[in-house]
């Protein structure tokens, strides 16, 4: 891809997203190009109240209890494992007999 394709990439992407607005098919502008009015952005690294750990937003003192449910979906099929898992398995099992063929 050479820089003129990937110029004209760029500037789809952009008058796609809103950014740009297309005059002509030949022609591009800057939506804020009229006015070069500059905007100073001050950035604060700021935690949500919930995040910070000053303020608690529930009654409860103890930990949630966990519920394990052995008959569930997810438990079964972590139990079984997937194809390639058996697949692997059977694989290393077969190479460690073959091994030990040799070795006897």
């Amino acid at each position: 891809m050479n820089s003129r394709d990937h110029d004209k990439w760029e500037l789809n992407r952009m008058v796609t997203s809103g950014a740009m607005k297309m005059r002509d098919n030949t022609e591009v502008e800057l939506e804020n190009m009229e006015s070069e009015q500059r905007v100073m952005l001050l950035v604060h690294d700021l935690k949500p109240p919930f995040l910070d750990g000053r303020e608690s937003f529930t009654k409860q003192t103890k930990p949630v209890q966990v519920v394990r449910d052995p008959t569930s979906d997810f438990a079964v099929l972590a139990k079984k494992g997937s194809q390639i898992l058996k697949f692997v398995r059977d694989k290393k099992e077969r190479s460690t007999m073959r091994q030990k063929f040799w070795d006897i």
